[in-house]
């Protein structure tokens, strides 16, 4: 094996080994040498002795350690509850602007079916969400600026605009 690809799999194992992406916080390096680890932008840092780094990983080395909580890790950028008080309630949501995250996910919490047009409800067909629970999701990619929400009566959902895909 080449000196060169012994360094990307020894890399590769310390960013598998040493990072997850569920937390954040600001870790100090109190060794005497550098250590690798994942910055905020996703790309691997190198930390120099005494100091400290800010991401939304979490190291798992217990040479970095942590001295403050945030930043925090949300890949939620906004939350809409949507309530209607039926079938001549639609409700419009506007959705943030461009440059801002891509992905909505919108859940049917209460009530009788809902048709989820873009932008209005003359841009058909729309999406039916039918039963409580059911969800859909879009990468919406900048694409649309509201979505108009019409409830076949009384009934709330939750719309969820992201930055990232989540699961």
């Amino acid at each position: 094996m080449s000196r060169k690809t012994s360094f990307i799999l020894a890399v590769l194992a310390m960013v598998l080994l040493c990072v997850s992406a569920t937390k954040a916080g600001t870790y100090k390096n109190n060794t005497s040498g550098a250590i690798l680890t994942m910055g905020s932008n996703g790309r691997l840092i190198s930390v120099a002795p005494g100091a400290s780094i800010s991401t939304v990983y979490v190291p798992t080395s217990a040479d970095l350690t942590k001295t403050a909580a945030p930043p925090y890790y949300n890949p939620i950028a906004v939350r809409h509850a949507v309530t209607s008080t039926g079938a001549a309630d639609d409700q419009t949501v506007t959705l943030l602007a461009a440059g801002s995250p891509t992905h909505i996910y919108v859940w049917k919490v209460t009530g009788g079916p809902v048709s989820v047009f873009y932008d209005a409800t003359a841009n058909t067909p729309a999406v039916a969400i039918l039963r409580a629970g059911d969800r859909f999701q879009h990468d919406l990619n900048r694409r649309a600026s509201a979505l108009v929400l019409q409830f076949a009566g009384a009934g709330t959902c939750e719309i969820l605009e992201t930055n990232e895909a989540i699961e």
